[in-house]
């Protein structure tokens, strides 16, 4: 069953592969080569984004496979070994090595793209590596074609091309390497122009993790820009309450959150006892006593127990507050 997959996959070219792979990492069906209309907009070709995500998808591993290809599988010791002539065998013989890695994704279209790179640019004990070349210049191509500045493509190309780059952020983000995240949602934001700018989840989501690794004087732009255009979502107001409580900012988080909880409140009688509610109200419960305020603290906490009983963010506002007493 295995090499009947490798062989499919090895009639495909690098721009179907990509497709696989694409598959492969997010469990959707990559769209086929067909150019959509917009109204408005002329024709897009919405495949090409989910191409450009595989790529960048791909970049990224790269270090764990050059890991595998060389050190662990040492690829320059058997690459002369008679049943790794035959590319099939050969594929399946990666393919093995590859699921025994970290990956965690079925690793037959990463096999077949490592064996049509060339296995040697990914064991450097013989020679130079040079697949970060060929990447980049994999990745400069599919930009190019999604985002209309190709030749011919001018007019048919995928406008929200840049959520490539938001996937990538998000597929770390959840992974909590909130470093990579900050790259991949700046790099989208710096990608997608007007688009990006306007997308308030793809701002709230660079200003929370930059504001995640200490960034937080570089993540006020973005939780303003979102908070404006989104004035009455809760969470993208709590977004900015903490990045301004990270720049220690007290009197404005205080403010922008106390709206959170306004606006959250008017959005339906559930919210008051939702985890989002409870989060929100220990952020100003944190801002308070770092105002030196810790009778509103006080006051918030009991909120958060009528509320939400013996939640996570209700004991963890507890012990703000005991803490403070007892100093």
């Amino acid at each position: 069953m295995s090499q009947d997959k490798i062989r499919v996959l090895l009639a495909r070219n690098d721009y179907q592969l990509l497709g696989s792979l694409y598959t492969d990492i997010t469990g959707l069906e990559a769209p086929g080569d067909v150019a959509r209309a917009k109204p408005g907009q002329g024709h897009f070709y919405v495949d090409l984004t989910v191409r450009l995500f595989a790529a960048l998808w791909f970049t990224e591993q790269c270090r764990v496979l050059e890991n595998l290809v060389c050190k662990k599988w040492r690829y320059c010791k058997r690459r002369n070994e008679a049943q790794l002539q035959d590319k099939v065998q050969l594929c399946a013989a990666v393919a093995d090595v590859v699921a025994s890695g970290t990956i965690g994704i079925p690793p037959f279209s990463i096999a077949v793209l490592l064996v049509r790179m060339g296995l040697g640019t990914f064991c450097g004990c013989d020679g130079q590596k040079n697949y970060k070349e060929h990447l980049d210049k994999l990745i400069a191509t599919w930009a190019a074609k999604a985002s209309g500045k190709a030749p011919g493509h001018e007019d048919s190309y995928d406008r929200d091309w840049y959520r490539a780059y938001v996937w990538l952020g998000d597929r770390f983000f959840e992974e909590g390497q909130y470093s990579k995240a900050a790259v991949y949602f700046q790099e989208a934001l710096r990608a997608g122009g007007e688009r990006a700018s306007s997308d308030s989840r793809l701002l709230n989501q660079a200003a929370w993790t930059l504001c995640e690794i200490g960034r937080s004087a570089e993540a006020v732009e973005y939780a303003q820009q979102a908070v404006h255009l989104e004035p009455n979502d809760d969470a993208i107001l709590d977004t900015l309450g903490i990045v301004y409580f990270a720049c220690h900012d007290y009197d404005r988080s205080i403010e922008v959150l106390e709206q959170s909880i306004v606006v959250g409140l008017a959005s339906g009688q559930t919210w008051n006892w939702s985890d989002g509610a409870q989060e929100n109200r220990f952020h100003l419960v944190r801002s308070y006593m770092s105002a030196g305020r810790p009778a509103d603290a006080l006051r918030v906490l009991q909120e958060m127990k009528k509320a939400g009983g013996g939640s996570t963010w209700t004991q963890q506002a507890a012990e703000l507050v005991e803490k403070a007493s007892q100093d």
